[in-house]
């Protein structure tokens, strides 16, 4: 019997580690998701200044 629950502390332990590399995993990717979608934004404000700034040294 004591050789059935050390089995359940090691699956036990590697349950909660597969658990916390899943969580981490999909942390990493939201975050990942969430740089980039601020990347887009900047990038498009960025080039609408740009466009702003060419208009008013054209005119």
């Amino acid at each position: 019997m004591a050789r059935l629950s050390d089995d359940q502390r090691i699956l036990t332990i590697v349950a909660t580690l597969l658990a916390q590399a899943v969580a981490l995993q999909s942390a990493v990717r939201d975050e990942h998701q969430r740089l980039q979608l601020e990347s887009t934004r900047l990038q498009k404000a960025l080039a609408r200044e740009d466009r702003v700034r060419a208009t008013r040294w054209t005119t």
